[in-house]
């Protein structure tokens, strides 16, 4: 499971990203992974970026549930 991966805006456009997702497709796929998944918003640049290594939509919805914070 991919989440939570952000380039800083001053480090973008170097390929930076693009050589740390292959990175971690190449260790998930060296350990055997079947598939590997990602969590991401909907903002255009971010999905673009993601279908640009290989990931697409498919049919299925994520959904999370985080731990109710103590009042």
């Amino acid at each position: 499971m991919i989440e939570n991966v952000v380039t800083a805006p001053t480090h973008r456009l170097r390929g930076l990203g693009r050589r740390a997702m292959q990175a971690a497709l190449d260790h998930a796929w060296a350990q055997r992974a079947y598939k590997v998944m990602l969590l991401t918003g909907q903002k255009r640049g971010a999905r673009g970026f993601y279908e640009s290594v290989g990931f697409s939509c498919d049919d299925k919805f994520g959904m999370a549930i985080r731990r109710a914070t103590a009042r």
